[in-house]
């Protein structure tokens, strides 16, 4: 199949960096505790710099909002399905936030723009350049929706709703306030909306998307620290995972796996069908709903004290079998 070699030199780099964090942990090089604090600096600091850049470099056009629409309702469906069907796959109450966040959080910016730059590389250059513009301006909305779901979902295991061994230690559903003080403290949400008033400052102003934002020594600073974020965040997850985690985590991580790469894609299906897509925008939406789970989960589930096991397994496993799941959707769409 044409398609599988090309996803699989998408996707193999993931798998390759964090078997390279996990071989440098095996040697002695890494640590655990170096592991956890290159998370904390990609949760605190990479991360939310790659987030604003990307959501401020984009653009708003009217022609995306549908795609936008479709992953957007197709996420707040399967978080949905995800946290409130956790028990029926055995997922205890303290694993709950970071099974749901496993399920509806994707890859979109390592995995899902490169598959979509591949599956329209035939396409005339006008429907190419149209595409890869569809593709960024509908990202920015959902890269906020992803960021306040999580912390919304995790809430309860920041805020010491478990203890160690997982039983209750205190409400299951934190005060309002405290969510929203949650959500407005979260370096991630900080990035987004940061990212969005730049967006809409740069708009009004009549800058063109791709644009410097600020300087030019200020935009490569913040893309310098912004590309931190991937490999740092892979790596620190190869040194963090075990075999004994992996093990523990396997079945969780194939439901999480079962959940988005075949029940998120079809409501996908649904929503691009009730929202009236065109064929190319159609199938960047389903692109996206079809990728990996998100690095981001695991790192955001290790510092907001959820089941990084689990995320860490779910990351692999998912990054696995996407391979298979994009290839058959770009087979079954061809253009």
């Amino acid at each position: 199949m044409q398609y599988l070699g090309v996803i699989i030199d998408t996707l193999a780099p993931v798998f390759l960096v964090v078997l390279l964090g996990a071989v440098l942990r095996r040697a002695g090089f890494l640590t655990e505790r170096f592991a956890s604090e290159l998370n904390r600096f990609v949760f605190w600091v990479s991360l939310p710099a790659f987030l604003f850049l990307s959501i401020a470099r984009s653009g708003s056009a009217a022609d995306s909002v549908p795609a936008a629409a479709t992953m957007m309702a197709s996420t707040l469906a399967i978080a949905a399905v995800a946290y409130l069907g956790a028990p029926l796959f055995g997922i205890p109450p303290r694993s709950r936030g970071t099974f749901c966040q496993c399920v509806f959080r994707s890859n979109n910016a390592y995995v899902g723009l490169p598959v979509i730059a591949f599956a329209f590389g035939g396409a005339p250059i006008e429907t190419q350049m149209a595409v890869h513009s569809l593709a960024a301006l509908s990202l920015a909305p959902c890269l906020v929706l992803y960021n306040i779901l999580a912390v919304i979902v995790l809430m309860p295991n920041e805020m010491g709703a478990f203890d160690g061994n997982g039983a209750a230690a205190g409400p299951a559903r934190p005060p309002v306030g405290r969510i929203l003080r949650g959500i407005a403290r979260n370096p991630l949400i900080i990035g987004c909306l940061s990212g969005a008033a730049a967006l809409a400052a740069r708009s009004a102003l009549g800058i063109p998307p791709g644009a410097p934002v600020g300087t030019v020594f200020i935009d490569r600073t913040l893309n310098q620290v912004g590309s931190l974020a991937g490999p740092g965040a892979l790596l620190a997850l190869g040194a963090s995972l075990t075999p004994e985690r992996i093990r523990a985590a396997w079945r969780p991580a194939n439901a999480v796996a079962f959940l988005k790469l075949a029940a998120c894609p079809l409501f996908g299906l649904l929503f691009a069908s009730l929202l009236h897509l065109d064929g190319n925008a159609r199938l960047v939406a389903l692109i996206y709903l079809t990728c990996p789970t998100a690095v981001a989960s695991f790192v955001m589930a290790q510092q907001m004290k959820g089941d990084a096991a689990m995320a860490g397994a779910a990351v692999a496993l998912t990054t696995l079998y996407s391979s298979v799941a994009l290839a058959i959707l770009l087979a079954m769409h061809p253009l």
